[in-house]
């Protein structure tokens, strides 16, 4: 039998949130419908899930951290703060913290914001291209 493992799924708010902030009202809600899937398949799998609501206080993060001490954390955060540059930032205090976490790395991520889809870069490759990162990216 599997280990059943301890994991906390980050998600961002619009607002002010709290520790104990209830999401499922806002679980019923389409723009939520990611979060409310990965809530229900680990909680079918089994496994310990918590959530924490973000929108700008990492304190928050760093308490939750504490004291659930989760084996992993399911980075559905997009955006800290109402800016979605920022997302980045959240990956990279997961990382500082040593936690395991999924989606990019806080790397990965900056080089993603650094190629937006700016007009000219629309009018040069068009709108349906790929980007493509360059350069040598390491691993941390």
């Amino acid at each position: 039998m599997r280990k059943k493992l301890k994991v906390l799924t980050l998600c961002d708010a619009t607002g002010p949130t709290t520790l104990d902030h209830d999401l499922s009202a806002e679980l019923k809600k389409d723009d939520r419908k990611t979060e409310r899937n990965v809530l229900d398949a680990l909680a079918t799998l089994g496994h310990i899930t918590e959530h924490l609501v973000l929108f700008d206080n990492l304190d928050l993060l760093r308490q939750k951290l504490q004291a659930f001490q989760p084996d992993i954390i399911f980075n559905l955060a997009d955006q800290f703060n109402n800016n979605r540059a920022f997302d980045q930032n959240i990956a990279s205090f997961l990382e500082l913290q040593g936690l395991n976490f999924t989606g990019c790395s806080s790397t990965s991520r900056g080089a993603t914001h650094a190629m937006r889809w700016s007009p000219r870069r629309r009018a040069t490759v068009g709108p349906t291209a790929a980007p493509r990162a360059t350069g040598t990216w390491s691993s941390p």
